[in-house]
């Protein structure tokens, strides 16, 4: 269901839901972003392997009355045929 709402409230898919936190002034959803392919920016490859990890918080439009954010995982990843690292996050 949160998944299904963050898609129909705001657009927002490839994520799992990992939790979602409700408190008196916010609700705070918890995922993890699954890109379907992610691409190197610099050379367009698609063979990645991971490099750590990263949240972020996003202030999403308020549902109702409370403030609603977006806890994101983010996963770095790095390139194996440039080398480059980078950071998925396409969301929007």
């Amino acid at each position: 269901m949160p998944a299904s709402m963050l898609y129909h409230s705001n657009q927002i898919d490839n994520v799992q839901v990992k939790k979602v936190e409700y408190f008196p002034d916010k609700i705070v959803f918890e995922v993890l972003y699954q890109p379907t392919k992610p691409l190197c920016p610099c050379c367009l490859h698609d063979k990645n392997s991971s490099k750590g990890l990263k949240i972020r918080t996003l202030r999403m439009v308020p549902l109702g009355n409370k403030a609603a954010f977006l806890s994101v995982e983010i996963h770095r990843l790095k390139c194996l045929n440039c080398e480059s690292m980078v950071a998925t996050f396409a969301l929007f």
